[in-house]
């Protein structure tokens, strides 16, 4: 058994083994049960404690000083996660088009540890009824007639974080002209 079986960079956990019969004699390895290439230093005990640096996959034979043979142990992996940022994110300001019909670009910068996902919605922040785009930081608007608002989520394996509403105004070019008089 492998305690605890996950771990962080840099942490340790700890191999053990219960077995039975008199004058044991234990020799730990790592790769698969029965491969004996790649003996762990130090690992002559039914217990040991391992730093793994990556993911790594542990056995150990089992021998008596009985004349009985060996016995091998099934695998244990100790699992090594990388530490895990939140995502963040920063987005652009609101955007205006002037011709009807027009679609608009929104590409916001995301950061945090990979992989990130997004999920773009058309409404306001919090208003998860109307899903759109794909799994992407950049979402086309499609062709607008009137002011829309977009915003986003982007998630990893350790959270997530949403923009504020992006407001695309859509501004006819008449109207535009009536405006600077």
């Amino acid at each position: 058994a492998a305690t605890p079986a996950s771990i962080s960079a840099g942490a340790s956990s700890t191999l053990s083994v219960v077995a039975t019969g008199s004058s044991l004699g234990y020799q730990w390895f790592i790769g698969a049960s029965g491969d004996t290439t790649n003996p762990v230093s130090g690992g002559g005990s039914a217990s040991i404690t391992v730093s793994p640096a990556a993911t790594t996959t542990y056995w150990v034979r089992v021998s008596s000083g009985c004349g009985a043979q060996p016995a091998s142990s099934t695998a244990v992996t100790v699992t090594v996660t990388t530490a895990c940022t939140l995502p963040g994110l920063t987005q652009p300001t609101n955007l205006t088009i002037i011709v009807l019909q027009q679609s608009a670009t929104i590409t916001i910068v995301a950061t945090g540890t990979a992989p990130l996902h997004y999920q773009w919605y058309l409404g306001g922040v919090g208003d998860t009824s109307h899903p759109v785009g794909t799994d992407s930081p950049t979402f086309n608007s499609g062709p607008l007639t009137a002011t829309t608002g977009y915003w986003v989520t982007v998630s990893n394996a350790c959270g997530q974080a949403s923009s504020n509403t992006i407001l695309i105004s859509v501004v006819p070019p008449g109207r535009r002209r009536a405006m600077r008089h």
